[in-house]
């Protein structure tokens, strides 16, 4: 019996390997000698039937009576097989037949026939043999074998890539491969353990100077298996400009390392074969037992000492290598013709104008955040943030020195030296705020971060939301390229709002209410209608990291300001009732403050409040008024004065917002009882009754009304404040104390007395013109030899 056999832990070009050798040898098995990386699997499993696959423990290996081997030539990759390249008791030693892309090293197999070529995927030389023998492979082989080549270089970006591989490639989209498929299975999402993973290697960089080459080890401990580490390495490559990278991982009483090097003075396959691994000049990898990480790596560096220089010298722990242009890697679509189309040409101007300044400066620059999930969602906002891979106030500088043509006058910027960050006020009143790329680290739970630099993969991987963790790139040859690391668009279109990491509510508990802000969004076409669902929903994961985050230990460590800032935004929203609501099902709501609750009461409040400002909206335009106010009142209805007074103070609201809230809970009742008592009082008496009442509390008060009196009397409550704050609050005197003292009256407290009977009588229509109101104040026999007489109508 002959079998194929590959490589433990087989990737793509493994098993392209495998089946494009079944083509030269049809009669024999293939065999998968152990585990396989995560994509193969999910590939296998969604194609069972089209390779007839056997596993290791199946093959009896006293039938064996030929081995092939494809994508290794290593012994201890080859799990049970090994045993046959040292001969059987029956047979001696069988035929062995080996290709391979990886060089050879010394104590690899030897076989009678050896195809070993340095290129960049091992199912390119299968290929070359496979045209030489005029054979044929299907369409869905061709598929197969594109991926592997594909994935080992890096869709043909990879330094190692050669002809030999971009001409196989060629063949097999002549022979119909699916590109749909080699997409799909190659660009696949990280899962939350491997995007933890690597934000842990980027945060642990070393830099060491080991003779005249810059090695960088980046470290990890995995308290569980992760598949699939390479993966991790190959963006880390791909986002830094790093000449040669060892990645550690501890894992399952293992050292995994994983290599790879971008210059000919470090072969990174000859250093790990020290240690019992291998691999190409560029890239190798190897398992070491029996050492702990801090060992593993002390090791690795008295090998790096030997191999490259005589001593070692760590620059900066942790110290961040300048991003390299990562939208080679991402093959990132292009949104050019969205930000023409959608976008005011002034701000397309300055978004053109600031990648002109970074063209200049010779820096990435990128519009991040919201402003790139409005755009893409269809809804532009004028918030724009602008991230620069390099100093964030040269860049201002510069940026206002080109625009202004030497007139800073009408441009000009406000910094802030600590974080490098400004912000530009074009002459417009236009404004953008403007950063230094950068990543950040939590000394505790709910701590304000700590800021270092970083690219801008570090920048966008310190975000809340997949959703808001994309950029625009700006610079002129990529203008429009869509930068994103993390599925950031994919979860905006199914309208998903998932996290970047499990740790993500721990750092910052404040995310979780932002998270149920954007769940809270709903269709605003019909304002008022708090039934609406928002537009998205949590991710089950996100869900679940909420709930085990929300603790009453957690909330205690966050400032009380970040809460009441965070609560503000909610209520904020056209519809907050859904994510007090979610608040409340996390329990989070009992931790703000123990008597707060969000039940049918608060819910039809809620309701009303909206239907009230969708009413009063066009009459009440000219008023400043703080609807987030409104709903916090009805959400504290249900608390005592001193219960609500001391949830204020606990949050810190201002002092004129909590003279709100006690006018309210000393007032309101009041003066609902007097609106449905009098329910048609003089002009006047309603002024005096309503007039320094805070507007919220007016309009709570018609809300509540609405909510728990009738129809009718709601009706006529409303209508006396809409009429007071339409038509008396803007009643006001036209004489003034000048015209008193005219008139002879001397000055004192008796002018407010006399200018608010002045206001009454107008209030009730009795008088109308200033000529009026002079004669109304003549009437008054008020003038005696002192000027203090009292005044009589």
């Amino acid at each position: 019996m002959e079998i194929i056999v590959t490589h433990i832990n087989t990737d793509f070009d493994a098993l392209s390997s495998l089946i494009l050798a079944s083509k030269l040898y049809p009669q024999a098995q293939l065999v998968l000698p152990g585990s396989c990386e995560q994509n193969v699997r999910d590939f296998l499993a969604q194609y069972p039937h089209e390779f007839n696959l056997n596993k290791s423990k199946h093959i009896k290996l006293n039938r064996v009576t030929k081995l092939i081997l494809v994508d290794t030539c290593q012994l201890s990759r080859i799990g049970k097989f090994q045993t046959l390249t040292q001969g059987l008791p029956c047979y001696g030693r069988i035929p062995i037949h080996i290709y391979d892309h990886h060089p050879l090293q010394e104590g690899d197999i030897k076989g009678e026939l050896m195809e070993i070529k340095e290129v960049g995927a091992t199912a390119s030389i299968i290929l070359e043999k496979i045209k030489e023998n005029n054979l044929t492979i299907s369409p869905f082989e061709a598929t197969v074998a594109a991926l592997g080549i594909y994935e080992d270089t890096g869709s043909l970006t990879f330094p190692t890539t050669t002809s030999t591989d971009i001409f196989a490639v060629a063949y097999l989209i002549s022979c119909q491969a699916d590109l749909s498929v080699i997409s799909r299975f190659l660009e696949k999402q990280l899962s939350f353990d491997q995007i933890v993973i690597l934000n842990e290697l980027l945060s642990s960089q070393e830099v060491h100077q080991i003779g005249q080459t810059k090695v960088v080890i980046a470290r990890t401990v995995i308290d569980k298996y992760v598949g699939d580490l390479s993966v991790l390495v190959h963006k880390i490559m791909d986002m830094e400009s790093f000449e040669v990278l060892f990645c550690l991982a501890a894992m399952e009483e293992r050292v995994y390392v994983i290599a790879r090097s971008r210059t000919n003075k470090v072969d990174v396959g000859e250093i790990l074969s020290e240690v019992g691994g291998g691999g190409h000049k560029t890239a190798a990898s190897a398992t070491i037992k029996n050492l702990t990480l801090d060992a593993a790596q002390k090791r690795l560096l008295e090998i790096l000492n030997k191999k490259l220089g005589s001593s070692s010298e760590m620059i900066t722990p942790g110290e961040v290598i300048p991003s390299i242009e990562i939208i080679t890697y991402l093959h990132p679509r292009n949104f050019r013709h969205l930000i023409n189309k959608s976008l005011a040409l002034p701000i397309q101007n300055i978004l053109k104008l600031v990648g002109d300044v970074g063209d200049m400066l010779k820096v990435n620059v990128y519009v991040v955040g919201g402003f790139v999930r409005d755009l893409l969602s269809g809804k532009p906002t004028f918030d724009v943030d602008i991230v620069v891979e390099g100093n964030g106030i040269e860049f201002a500088e510069k940026l206002i020195q080109i625009s202004s043509r030497g007139d800073t006058s009408s441009v000009y910027y406000k910094s802030h030296e600590r974080f490098k960050t400004a912000k530009v006020i074009f002459a417009d009143g236009f404004k953008i705020d403007i950063t230094s790329t950068r990543q950040e680290t939590y000394e505790h739970p709910a701590a304000l971060p700590t800021v270092i630099s970083g690219g801008i993969y570090h920048d966008l991987l310190r975000r809340d939301f997949t959703i808001n963790a994309m950029a625009i790139q700006l610079n002129q040859a990529h203008f429009g390229d869509l930068i994103d690391f993390v599925k950031g668009e994919t979860d905006l279109k199914e309208g998903i709002i998932r996290v970047l990491h499990d740790k993500s509510f721990i750092d910052d508990p404040t995310r979780i209410f932002r998270a149920v802000r954007f769940t809270s969004r709903g269709d605003t076409s019909s304002r008022g209608d708090t039934s609406l669902r928002g537009n998205f929903k949590l991710a089950d994961h996100t869900k679940e990291l909420i709930i085990q985050s929300a603790t009453k230990e957690l909330f205690e460590r966050l400032a009380n300001q970040r809460i009441r800032n965070e609560f503000i935004l909610i209520l904020n929203d056209d519809n907050p009732s859904e994510a007090i609501f979610q608040l409340q099902e996390f329990g989070i709501l009992k931790y703000i403050h123990p008597s707060l609750q969000f039940k049918e009461r608060e819910e039809l409040l809620f309701k009303k409040i909206a239907h009230t400002l969708f009413y009063l909206e066009i009459i009440i335009s000219h008023k400043p008024l703080e609807k987030w106010l409104i709903y916090l009142l009805a959400l504290i209805d249900r608390l005592s004065k001193e219960e609500a007074i001391e949830f204020m103070e606990h949050l810190k609201f201002t002092k004129v917002q909590q003279k709100t809230v006690i006018t309210d809970k000393e007032n309101s009742q009041t003066l609902i009882e007097s609106l449905k008592t009098h329910k048609k009082p003089g002009a006047g008496e309603l002024y005096q009754l309503l007039t320094g009442v805070p507007l919220e509390v007016l309009v709570f008060i018609m809300a509540k009304a609405d909510a728990f009196d009738g129809e009718e009397i709601a009706s006529s409550i409303k209508k006396q404040i809409v009429f007071f704050l339409t038509e008396l609050s803007l009643v006001k005197v036209c004489i003034t104390g000048e015209d008193l003292k005219k008139v002879g009256i001397k000055p004192g407290p008796v002018y407010k007395e006399i200018l608010d009977k002045v206001l009454a009588a107008k209030l009730d229509g009795k008088l109308k013109t200033k000529e009026d109101e002079l004669k109304y104040v003549r009437e008054f026999n008020c003038k005696d030899t002192k000027n203090t007489k009292e005044i009589k109508e």
